[in-house]
């Protein structure tokens, strides 16, 4: 962390190493497709994009039965009340 501070974003030779390590370890380099691993690049980022834009497009939806469900209601009496103007 001193390091970091001292040398941070400064065009030196640390930041370098710190960006080239963070690439190296972020880098996605095989997939499983089938049970099969696959090294293939473009095979990888077709996978990796078809996981994300499935994750991402797909729209959750749901929707609820109301059938058979006794909601309480309010007396006729009540009704013109909450309808008359004030």
């Amino acid at each position: 962390m001193l390091k970091w501070i001292e040398h941070g974003d400064t065009n030196s030779k640390y930041f370098h190493s710190r960006i080239r390590w963070r690439r190296i370890t972020n880098e996605l380099k095989r997939v499983e497709l089938n049970g099969l691993v696959c090294e293939d690049p473009e095979k990888v980022k077709q996978k990796v994009r078809q996981a994300f834009q499935k994750r991402f497009s797909t729209l959750k939806t749901f929707s609820i039965n109301l059938k058979n469900i006794e909601f309480q209601k309010i007396s006729e009496e009540d009704n013109l009340l909450l309808k008359t103007e004030i």
